[in-house]
């Protein structure tokens, strides 16, 4: 889930797939972790619009979807 929050002038990234949470890892490294039961969850990325290069890495379709 990707939230743009204007007012705040910062992008949210949300993801509970392992898979995405690895790319993402790769690219904006440790987000804030959210547990249940112990266990990692999800992950979550606040990244402010001042950093444009990080947010189009991040956006790129290829860091998103699955490989094949």
């Amino acid at each position: 889930i990707i939230n743009y929050d204007y007012y705040s002038k910062v992008v949210n990234i949300y993801t509970s797939r392992v898979a995405s949470i690895k790319r993402l890892m790769k690219i904006l490294g440790e987000g804030k972790i959210i547990y249940e039961k112990k266990k990692v969850c999800s992950m979550e990325w606040d990244i402010p619009f001042s950093e444009r290069n990080t947010i189009r890495k991040a956006m790129s379709l290829s860091g998103l979807l699955p490989k094949k």
